[in-house]
């Protein structure tokens, strides 16, 4: 929690206003449905002891890489600073693959 509010704060202040704006004028859009646009196969990752979101939700979802939801280990829902040496290694694999 704290941390998450420090990194908040820390953002740019006009992200946080134009972001704050959107939510507040309902100015989103479905990222799911975008991401299909992209014609790119997307690396979904999430660790195992998640408990913010319901993981599953994007179990069979088209454009996931490798059609797979890939579980960290140790790591709940930051898992890029929880468990870095084993995300960084899927962000590695997944670039290597998609991006030759």
């Amino acid at each position: 929690g704290e941390r998450f509010i420090k990194t908040y704060r820390a953002a740019d202040p006009a992200f946080r206003e134009e972001l704050g704006k959107a939510m507040f004028e309902n100015d989103l859009t479905d990222e799911l449905e975008n991401i299909k646009n992209w014609n790119l196969p997307v690396c979904i990752a999430f660790g195992k002891d998640e408990t913010l979101i319901k993981t599953s939700y994007l179990d069979n979802y088209g454009p996931a890489w490798n059609k797979e939801v890939y579980l960290v280990d140790h790591a709940g829902h930051l898992i890029n600073e929880e468990e870095p040496e084993a995300f960084n290694k899927l962000l590695l694999r997944y670039a290597e693959d998609v991006f030759k």
